[in-house]
């Protein structure tokens, strides 16, 4: 675990370009065919980074599933989830330090990931404007919860690239916003914020947010989301797809959320 084969293969095969290649052949040609040698060692690299999550992430998909039905009363699932990983990551320390940035930033992603796909799959809305608050700041509890679980890694300068100011998990006061507004009109800013900040925001992922609420009707929904992500085929649709095409892609492009929701 200390390092990963096909990052000694990278660094070899960057120290063996450093050292013999010759300006007689630094032809386009022989250029192309490195670089793309060495993004197949990252390609692979990156991989073995996946792997060694899967082990993790298999354990903590009983956690994620009791999220679904008892989110609102207690924060158990998050807390175990996040002791387990520490576990983990405890083993990781012993990798290699830019194989160890790899994981830690893989796993970031994908502990956001996880929590947004079960946001977004709740089927048992909101009851009240005191419930709404309440999930709004316990998405917020949580994200410190989560995001802690990285800071020590972030200190000392590994774990997902960019630090905290980066991180995923900044998405989560967004949506935390959106769900305890109170005032309707307001709410129709937080959507307009919300939507800029994050281009590839889809429509069905908003319209999963904007129905945990409770206080919405179904054509209510489609209504305000038609008016800050339109439909695919019309003008102002084309218009955001080129503004997001040349934006950041987010943690949103992650997130896959059932189909038969909306």
């Amino acid at each position: 675990l200390h390092s990963f084969p096909t990052r000694r293969s990278s660094d070899l095969a960057k120290q063996t370009k450093d050292k013999y290649w010759k300006s007689a052949v630094d032809s386009n040609k022989a250029a192309t065919r490195f670089e793309a040698l060495l993004q197949t060692f990252e390609a692979l690299r990156n991989k073995a980074a996946g792997y060694l999550l899967e082990e993790a992430f298999l354990d903590l998909e009983p956690y994620y599933k009791k999220l679904r039905g008892n989110w609102l009363r207690g924060t158990v699932e998050i807390e175990t989830i996040c002791v387990t990983l520490k576990d983990y990551f405890q083993d990781y320390n012993y990798l290699k330090p830019r194989n160890l940035e790899i994981v830690m930033g893989q796993g970031k992603e994908l502990v956001a990931t996880k929590y947004l796909q079960v946001l977004m799959s709740r089927k048992i809305p909101l009851k009240s404007q005191e419930e709404r608050r309440e999930a709004g700041e316990k998405i917020l509890h949580e994200r410190r919860l989560m995001e802690a679980l990285f800071e020590q890694h972030e200190r000392h300068g590994v774990g997902g690239g960019g630090g905290l100011d980066s991180s995923p998990f900044t998405s989560f006061d967004s949506i935390a916003e959106v769900i305890k507004v109170e005032d309707l009109d307001i709410l129709s800013l937080e959507l307009h914020s919300f939507v800029k900040k994050y281009p590839d925001l889809t429509r069905e992922q908003l319209m999963a947010i904007l129905a945990l609420r409770g206080d919405l009707g179904r054509g209510d929904i489609k209504q305000r989301v038609s008016e800050v992500i339109p439909e695919e085929g019309s003008g102002a649709a084309a218009s955001r797809g080129v503004a997001g095409a040349v934006g950041v892609v987010s943690i949103f492009s992650r997130v896959q959320i059932p189909p038969s929701l909306f």
